[in-house]
């Protein structure tokens, strides 16, 4: 959408066909990497062992972390397409797993329930954004100079860090500019995201850094799909604040103010809510009550497609958290938000 602009430490091993070994790339359209040869530079940075053993039909992967990147609540694994995946797990029945492939978080249970939502038409090949879960909006949301949402969403990230401090597992992911990222948006940055989970919690601080010598400004946003009964999702907390409709026909915004205590789905939606409070509530529809609480995201988004996906749109809604007034960073600056969502009673 767019609007504005199991436990264990060893390696985990999974059976795949032998077309794992040339699908895993960088996500780069110009180019694709037979792992065994030339490994990309996102895995090996991660310290992901990988090795392949031949059999009459199948290659037997071993995925790994190395090191003390090998900590009990945290695995590696080929999760759809073969592509790369961390999982994270508490003693609180927490379980949550991010895929290399654009940094997103695809699945998050609480209590064995799956809160999250992957759309029957996402793509795992390596190329293409996965679309649903958590995806990442930048250098840009919506459209605009470079691409829709920018590139974050369909490069691989690399792994720098993990800990599991208290019950508490913790994976931090990595960006950097690279020839490809600098060929759509010409700057040097760093980028660091932090997934983490807190008892039944799951918790994400992203960190935007210029390494450049110029300075740069973005927009940003986390596109986070719930699952949802659509017709009975309520959204809380917007109350009084100026937004923004798409409309479906002529794709462009019109002002408007929420004068409703509860918004609700029964049409198209696609708005933007300036200045949101660091708090929202969401009702799923399917007996869940979630709290959005953030540091650092001004805006909300809220979007369903209704009938132009209307295979579909039922079983989802996107309650986003966005900083859609760009981000104007000097050199060695750097910008940083939290997002934490937690089952409640409310």
């Amino acid at each position: 959408m767019a609007l504005l602009c199991k436990p264990g430490c060893g390696p985990a091993t999974t059976t795949l066909s032998k077309e794992f070994m040339p699908r895993l790339s960088l996500g780069f359209k110009q180019q694709k990497f037979a792992l065994a040869a030339n490994p990309p530079r996102g895995f090996r940075n991660a310290r992901l062992s990988v090795k392949a053993e031949a059999s009459s039909n199948t290659s037997v992967v071993t995925q790994g972390i190395s090191g003390n990147f090998a900590i009990a609540g945290i695995n590696v694994d080929a999760g759809e397409g073969g592509l790369p995946r961390i999982k994270l797990h508490n003693k609180q029945k927490s379980e949550c797993e991010i895929y290399l492939h654009g940094a997103v978080v695809t699945s998050w249970k609480s209590k064995g329930k799956e809160l999250l939502h992957v759309r029957p038409d996402a793509v795992f090949d390596g190329v293409k954004p996965i679309s649903g879960g958590i995806p990442h909006c930048f250098p840009q949301f919506g459209p605009g100079a470079i691409q829709q949402h920018g590139f974050a969403r369909n490069v691989s990230w690399e792994v720098i860090g993990t800990s599991n401090e208290d019950d508490t597992p913790r994976v931090t992911l990595r960006l950097i500019d690279n020839e490809y990222t600098r060929g759509i948006w010409d700057y040097r940055f760093v980028v660091k995201y932090s997934v983490w989970l807190q008892g039944e919690e799951l918790c994400t601080e992203l960190n935007v850094k210029n390494v450049d010598e110029k300075p740069f400004s973005f927009t940003t946003a986390l596109h986070t799909y719930f699952k949802a009964d659509i017709g009975a999702v309520k959204v809380t907390g917007l109350n009084g604040l100026k937004c923004f409709d798409k409309d479906p026909v002529t794709k462009e915004p019109v002002e408007a103010s929420e004068d409703r205590d509860e918004v609700t789905f029964t049409e198209f939606v696609d708005r933007v809510y300036k200045d949101a409070p660091s708090r929202l509530v969401l009702r799923n529809g399917l007996g869940d009550t979630l709290a959005l609480e953030n540091e650092g995201w001004n805006d909300a988004v809220l979007w369903n497609p209704f009938l132009t996906m209307k295979i579909f749109y039922r079983d989802f809604v996107c309650v986003e958290n966005a900083k859609l007034d760009p981000v104007a960073l000097q050199p060695r600056e750097s910008w940083t938000a939290k997002l934490t969502i937690s089952p409640t009673a409310e």
